[in-house]
């Protein structure tokens, strides 16, 4: 059954992974249910660097900002 996720010999699951389909829908949907469960169930649920990096950086501005404005100790309040 193409679309379906595929168990291990055993049934358990143990070893389960998204079918072929599934991995394909996942590549170019990455942010719906299921595509977002498997990669929590595997451990991969990491955002990619540039992503995290790019945050990190407007963090970084919002909390310059705040001291310019603010103070430091409310800056580090925020």
């Amino acid at each position: 059954m193409d679309g379906t996720r595929s168990l291990d010999r055993s049934g358990t699951g143990a070893q389960e992974s998204l079918s072929p389909t599934m991995r394909r829908y996942c590549a170019q949907w990455p942010l719906e249910g299921v595509c977002r469960a498997d990669r929590a169930r595997r451990g991969a649920s990491q955002p990619d660097p540039a992503a995290r990096d790019a945050a990190f950086r407007q963090i970084a501005l919002e909390y310059r900002r705040r001291v310019a404005q603010d103070g430091k100790a409310s800056a580090d309040a925020w």
